[in-house]
């Protein structure tokens, strides 16, 4: 029905105030059943001088357009008391030819006839009402919900409303009669069940049926909604999308399925999986002899022998239970017969390992038949295997069997296989695949006893021949680096992949003063040197013993002064002074002088001016080819508490560009306090024309870039960064240009090779420079190996310490860092 219009009375509302206009409210449309009876809610109101008219011999007429002829008047209307303003009729067996729009009239005596042309009802007549309608329209429920389903219906004629019946009837209802905003009546049924896994997939209606007046059969209406159990199973089944096979050979389908739970009852030994094409239901693959899982619990995988290629296509299942026929379409698989298959699959745990390290190789192969996996074979048979079956997120399977061993040099290259071998039904011969690869091996550098010198009178010939990966040489002619070939000497260096054989050439002998010639390999696997000619006193490697910086050391602050001694005992004992991270020289701002005695220094360093000086740190930092000691003696600001003191840490950030004629490299390091060193071919950089540096300096981070001009003039083999403080250091090698490691023999491992190589050599410099004065140490004065000037010290008798006691304070206490440490 439609809203009803209400006309309000024109005038005041209060209470108290005559009307003075005649209204009334009415429906606007009433839909009617044919032969059955309909009631109209009417109400009107008059003026208030008319209200004494208003008795019992006033009647109801309803008019139509011409507002005269009484109508309807067939159809027993009964119309409410008009005297309390109430004009509500019930028609009774209304037909077809009484639809018509109707106006409401009031007859009571010559002095009030009205008839109300302010609204008026529409009447149709039709063999059809509106179906009822439920709430909610779609019903999901969970297994033990209690649900409420509601059913309403209109009842255009109270006295007869409509009989409401749920289909099935599953719990309790309860009926009532409710009053719409425009006074038309609806019947409402509610329903309330408890859900189970029964009525999954139920339907459940409601229907509402009118009596007729006529004598005609009842008129009925129905509702339907579907009951869906979110809790109960669905059809669902789980398939790989495809399967290859070989030709000859079985494969296993990994498959399950689940279904709605109340089908559940029809799962027992009487089921079939059939696999058929999606558009038939007649099974396939019946030739393959398969063998499926047990059914009851939903697994389908099913294996089929001796596959043929035409049995490749696409399959769906089937399952053919008694009371239960479903073919599964969410999910299909595809299976491809193949002749061949891929050889197996090699990974390897480490793209470089290095000697000493568990390697793992890794040989997979596709395995599509469960009972007849591939065997895997290893070639050669070395260290541990473990072989397993996985599934991927796919459903495919795969057998894996896992090597291994620990890394050694023999390792390096050598040529290791998979074979993955299949069983082949009918009399076949077997299937084999075979993958191989070659591990890379990195191994530290050892120099082979063949290596040797030939002296002429004007020129010393030496050969140094090693094996490592990668292979790095350096020569150190009179305790310097050696990089290219030129009037004195002359290089030639000779590789085959872990094998490097280096040939020198010393001319002109005579002229120089020569006192060693040593060969240095280095990779970050450790190093090896020989000692090829020598020609002064040298330290017995067994009389060495790393350097320890003694507590005494210590500094005294003055106005214009910082005085500083760093005592350290080692041999031999070599000390570099360090002032803002950067080394100290001997200068006009810092004065040096050095006090050895045996296995004893002591450095003493003055700053002068320090009130004009942004002066953060001094460090003493002493070191041999044995280990190292460092100590910060003075640090100005910002303070550093010791227990916020952090080690150095270089940025994997840090980089190099190369242009023609320049490097531009940036190296990022964090710690508290950060402190960098740039060592460039081995050797300490300083700000020059040649060498540009800038620093940026932020808390604990620090930055520092440099440009290392006139490219073309200069034998560039090395450019490390080397950062450091009293906690630890750290170094990276941004630059190498010789000699070479091949790429796929380093990978991005290797760059940690470089890192440590020139600090290294920068060490053994030192360590073969004190070797080969060590014997001038009582004759000639002592001076700081480091320092740029040398400033002499006479030693009295009074300060010579005996060397039983530097011993005794030896013993106290060594270090035990090898070289690696300090790097």
């Amino acid at each position: 029905m439609v809203g009803l219009v209400i006309f309000l009375l024109i005038g005041s509302s209060l209470h108290g105030v005559l009307c003075s206009t005649f209204q009334v409210s009415l429906v606007q449309t009433v839909r009617v059943l044919r032969g059955s009876c309909v009631t109209v809610p009417c109400s009107f109101d008059i003026p208030s001088k008319y209200e004494g008219n208003l008795n019992e011999q006033c009647e109801a007429k309803w008019v139509d357009e011409d507002k005269r002829n009484p109508q309807l008047t067939d159809t027993n209307a009964v119309t409410g008391d008009l005297t309390k303003k109430n004009c509500t009729t019930t028609f009774s067996n209304m037909q077809p030819d009484h639809s018509n729009t109707y106006y409401f009239r009031l007859d009571c005596s010559s002095s009030l006839r009205e008839t109300f042309t302010t609204a008026a009802v529409t009447l149709t007549v039709t063999d059809d009402l509106p179906s009822p309608t439920l709430t909610p329209s779609t019903l999901e429920v969970n297994d033990g919900d209690s649900v409420n389903l509601t059913c309403s219906a209109p009842v255009p004629c109270p006295s007869h409303p409509p009989n409401l019946t749920w289909t099935p009837t599953l719990g309790y209802s309860q009926e009532t009669l409710q009053e719409n905003q425009d006074r038309t009546l609806v019947k409402t049924s509610v329903l309330n069940f408890n859900a189970s896994y029964l009525h999954d997939g139920e339907s459940i209606s409601c229907t509402s049926v009118y009596k007729k007046q006529d004598g005609s059969a009842d008129a009925s209406f129905s509702t339907t909604a579907n009951i869906l159990c979110r809790s109960c199973g669905q059809f669902e089944i789980s398939l790989p999308q495809t399967v290859q096979v070989l030709r000859g050979s079985c494969v296993t389908v990994p498959c399950s399925f689940d279904l709605k739970r109340k089908y559940e009852q029809y799962l027992n030994g009487g089921c079939r999986a059939l696999w058929v094409y999606r558009d038939s239901r007649d099974p396939r693959l019946t030739d393959t002899n398969p063998v499926t899982g047990n059914l009851t619990e939903k697994n389908c995988t099913t294996t089929f022998s001796n596959m043929q290629r035409h049995h490749a296509n696409t399959y769906n299942l089937r399952l053919d239970c008694n009371g239960l026929k479903y073919t599964f379409t969410t999910a299909s698989v595809k299976i491809e017969v193949k002749e061949h298959f891929p050889p197996p699959t090699l990974t390897v745990s480490i793209l470089e390992g290095k000697e000493g390290d568990w390697v793992n190789l890794t040989c997979s192969a596709p395995s599509p038949c469960l009972t007849h996996p591939p065997t895997l074979t290893w070639t050669p048979k070395m260290g541990d295997i473990m072989e397993t079956m996985q599934m991927s997120p796919n459903k495919s399977t795969a057998k894996t069997s896992v090597l291994s061993f620990i890394a050694t040099n023999l390792h390096h290259r050598q040529n290791i296989s998979c074979t993955a071998t299949y069983k082949m039904g009918n009399g076949n011969s077997d299937s084999s695949l075979t993958t191989s690869l070659k591990n890379e091996i990195l191994f530290r550098p050892r120099i082979l006893p063949s290596s040797s010198c030939i002296k002429t009178t004007s020129q010393i010939n030496c050969s140094c021949e090693i094996v490592g990966n990668p292979p790095i040489l350096q020569w150190f002619f009179n305790e310097q680096p050696v990089n290219q070939s030129g009037k004195v000497y002359t290089i030639s260096d000779s590789l085959n992949d872990t094998y490097l054989r280096s040939i020198i050439t010393v001319n002109q002998l005579q002229d120089s003063n020569l006192s060693s010639l040593l060969c240095f390999s280095i990779n970050s696997l450790g190093s090896d040197s020989k000692q090829l000619f020598i020609n002064s006193p040298q330290i017995s490697a067994d009389n060495q013993v790393p350097p320890r910086i003694l507590p005494s050391s210590s500094c005294i602050q003055t106005t214009n002064q910082i005085n500083c001694s760093c005592e350290i005992v080692g041999n031999p004992p070599m000390l570099q002074w360090f002032f803002n991270g950067k080394p100290v020289n001997q200068s006009e701002n810092f004065v040096i002088t050095d006090s050895l005695n045996g296995t004893y220094l002591r450095s003493t360093i003055t700053v002068n001016q320090p009130q004009e000086r942004n002066l953060s740190s001094l460090f003493c930092f002493s070191f041999n080819s044995l280990g190292s000691d460092s100590k910060q003696l003075f640090i100005n600001s910002p303070q550093i508490i010791a227990e916020n003191r952090v080690p150095p840490r270089i940025l994997p950030s840090s980089s190099c560009i190369k242009t023609t004629n320049q490097i531009n490299c940036s190296c990022e390091t964090v710690g508290n306090p950060p402190i960098l060193q740039w060592l460039f071919n081995g050797q300490p950089v300083s700000q020059s024309k040649v060498f540009v540096i800038t620093d940026s300096l932020n808390g604990t981070y620090l930055r520092s870039t440099i440009t290392v001009n006139q490219l073309q003039e200069r034998n560039v083999s090395s450019l490390v960064c080397f950062s450091f403080n009293s906690l630890g250091s750290d170094s990276k090698q941004l630059f190498i240009k010789s000699p070479q490691v091949l790429a796929e023999n380093r990978g991005k491992g290797q760059i940690s090779v470089f890192i440590s190589t020139t600090v290294i050599l920068l060490v053994v410099v030192c360590v073969l420079l004190f070797v080969i004065r060590f014997q001038k140490t009582y004759h000639d004065p002592p001076y700081n190996i480091f320092g740029g000037k040398r400033t002499k010290v006479q030693n009295t008798s009074e300060d010579d310490i005996s060397i039983q006691t530097i011993e005794s304070i030896m013993q106290m206490g060594s270090l035990n860092d090898d070289v690696d440490d300090l790097l």
